[in-house]
């Protein structure tokens, strides 16, 4: 990204991947398969991402491999729980 790249420049390839997904996910069954939908899906936001990447930003963690890989599992297994959580109550009993 050069400095003189504005928010405005950034809107497509960050809206693009999303839009695409979200469009052909609200297609009929009727008009294309599930499992059709979801390749359609994969293919189409897979090629926005890749075609944007040049213009995201670059993640910078904490320097150093193992803090990082156990900060992001961490953060995986909270999530997860407060997940089911959420969900659970929400949840009928099995019979």
């Amino acid at each position: 990204m050069s400095e003189r790249t504005t928010n405005r420049d950034l809107l497509l390839p960050y809206v693009l991947p999303y839009a695409l997904y979200v469009l052909v996910a609200s297609v009929p069954a009727d008009v294309l398969s599930r499992e059709g939908n979801y390749a359609v899906r994969i293919l189409l936001a897979g090629g926005a991402l890749a075609w944007g990447w040049r213009h995201y930003a670059r993640l910078r963690g904490p320097g150093r491999v193992v803090p990082s890989i156990v900060t992001g599992v961490v953060a995986g297994l909270v999530g997860t729980a407060l997940w089911i959580a959420l969900v659970l109550p929400f949840d009928p009993p099995a019979g």
